[in-house]
């Protein structure tokens, strides 16, 4: 018997390669990393959509704000966009400035986006 320890030898034992729960431990972390990335990425992928409807509202409430500051001062009224989405209010100042805000409820639960402008004749 080559291989058998001596009597009393027992702190000798052959410690090369991995040991069963050695192996079940680094499986059990490389799943937790795993599962943490996915989870991360998929929230970022969420906040991405989110910021780029949000700018793409942004965008169409400039866009209305820059058709009516090119309108002609008389034709400046109240009046919706977007389907009912969008809300305009034109309030005379004096009677050669107006004001001009554009509400835009782009989701429920979220402020809607809000721009303000002064026009004078």
């Amino acid at each position: 018997m080559k291989n058998a320890l001596p009597a009393g030898d027992t702190a000798r034992i052959n410690r090369e390669g991995f040991t069963l729960i050695e192996a079940a431990i680094s499986v059990a972390i490389l799943l937790i990393t795993i599962a943490s990335s996915v989870y991360l990425m998929k929230n970022i992928m969420a906040t991405k959509w989110n910021a780029q409807r949000f700018y793409g509202q942004i965008n169409l409430a400039q866009g209305k704000m820059e058709e009516l500051r090119s309108q002609p001062f008389d034709n400046l009224t109240n009046g919706t966009f977007d389907n009912g989405r969008g809300r305009i209010e034109v309030k005379d100042i004096t009677s050669d400035l107006k004001e001009i805000s554009l509400t835009l409820f782009w989701d429920a639960g979220k402020r809607p986006i809000a721009l303000y402008t002064m026009r004078s004749k």
